[in-house]
């Protein structure tokens, strides 16, 4: 080829092929393929784009061999069914590289889950996920919270995307929020648009008050109260540092209340509201802090 949609995007972006929403020849596949196995790729995005299940296998052997590959997007449902599952599993476990992994909008279920279930929990360098709209179920996500360990002794996620999976029940969001509060790792997890309600707004409440690490939480359309919400941002005011001196009735230490001077919010408060801030934020704590 003279000129394929790879060499292209691969001139404009070194180190990265980038393809979204075309239907891919064998030869541009066989471009792929090459320079994934001279390890000259760290970014390799193929989300909506067309390819046979020969040439899907033919990629994820690609993915195997190579040593240099940071980030790989198969969003939009290139990865459309268990035998695609099946061979991209294959490929994570011999692949060592992977730090992030885009599957959004692949019809997963939680079949498929459970199949790439060894590969994602054992991957030496994933910390990055994205299973955002796979139409996973609790048994689904009951493996997720595997992969959010509770201590520094095994690698777990950083980045965890759930959006858009409205089959997960009750049952399993509680267990996402024991796992949330407990994980050493996790720093940003999305659960926009997922039916959570005040239960779960609840339950979540008591993993950011407890959770070590967490920084981002995206809860966007998922059908919260103001009330929810009011109290989802006072637990997110909280770190574990500063438990031991949130009290119902004691004022907070000078080093914590610079930290919510900080947010953006804290300055437009009423000393009223400030009051009722730090009384939730300080009844979360009792109640629920380690």
């Amino acid at each position: 080829m003279s000129c394929s949609l790879v060499d292209t995007f691969t001139k404009m972006l070194p180190g990265s092929i980038q393809i979204t929403g075309e239907t891919l020849s064998g030869a541009e596949i066989k471009d792929i393929c090459d320079s994934l196995k001279e390890n000259s790729v760290r970014l390799l995005s193929i989300r909506g784009c067309q390819l046979s299940d020969r040439d899907f296998g033919r990629v994820c052997r690609g993915v195997a061999e190579s040593h240099s590959l940071a980030q790989l997007n198969m969003n939009l449902g290139v990865v459309s069914t268990i035998n695609r599952t099946k061979h991209l599993a294959d490929a994570l476990k011999t692949n060592r590289s992977i730090q992030t992994l885009f599957l959004h909008g692949s019809p997963l279920l939680d079949a498929g889950l459970v199949t790439l279930n060894t590969a994602l929990s054992t991957h030496p360098s994933l910390v990055s996920l994205d299973l955002g709209d796979c139409m996973l179920g609790d048994e689904a996500l009951r493996l997720i919270c595997a992969m959010l360990p509770p201590d520094g002794a095994k690698s777990g996620l950083r980045e965890l995307t759930l959006s858009a999976n409205p089959s997960i029940t009750t049952k399993g969001w509680a267990r996402l929020a024991i796992a949330v509060a407990h994980s050493s790792q996790l720093r940003v997890l999305n659960l926009d648009y997922n039916p959570l309600g005040d239960q779960i707004a609840g339950m979540l409440a008591v993993a950011v008050a407890s959770s070590r690490t967490l920084e981002v939480l995206d809860l966007e359309g998922t059908g919260l109260s103001n009330q929810s919400a009011q109290i989802l941002r006072c637990s997110s005011l909280i770190t574990n540092p500063y438990a031991p001196y949130f009290w119902l009735a004691a004022p907070p230490p000078q080093k914590a209340l610079a930290k919510l001077k900080h947010l953006h919010f804290w300055s437009c408060l009423t000393q009223e509201s400030k009051k009722e801030t730090m009384f939730v934020c300080g009844l979360i704590l009792t109640l629920f802090g380690n």
